[in-house]
């Protein structure tokens, strides 16, 4: 992981802090690691498993929305200096679904309308 090892802790009720902030526990629920935290790029990575799918076996809209909620506000958080600041709104499409045991295939599509 880039850039968090010096910013990360624990508070004395366990719960991780990066930059001072709470870390989700659903992150850890997951399986999400933590990539590179800076302000210019914030990445993890997960394998989607029972935990983040939903009951057909492919990974919860839920989990991408929360997933691009959660870094978007930290990358916002970093870029601005560590100002207090988070999403307003969250839209995601799934282009293909992404079943129980997927982790880290990246999909270039060709056209994608509305």
């Amino acid at each position: 992981m880039t850039d968090t090892n010096k910013n990360m802790g624990l508070k004395n009720d366990g719960i991780k802090v990066v930059y001072g902030l709470r870390v989700p526990l659903v992150h850890e629920f997951i399986g999400f690691e933590m990539d590179i935290m800076s302000p210019t790029c914030v990445s993890g990575r997960f394998v989607v498993s029972e935990n983040s799918a939903q009951s057909f076996g492919v990974l919860h809209g839920g989990i991408s929305a929360f997933l691009a909620e959660s870094l978007g506000s930290l990358g916002a958080y970093l870029a601005s200096g560590l100002q207090k600041i988070a999403g307003v709104e969250v839209s995601t499409s799934h282009l293909r679904p992404a079943p129980v045991g997927l982790g880290g295939e990246t999909y270039l599509g060709k056209t994608f309308k509305q």
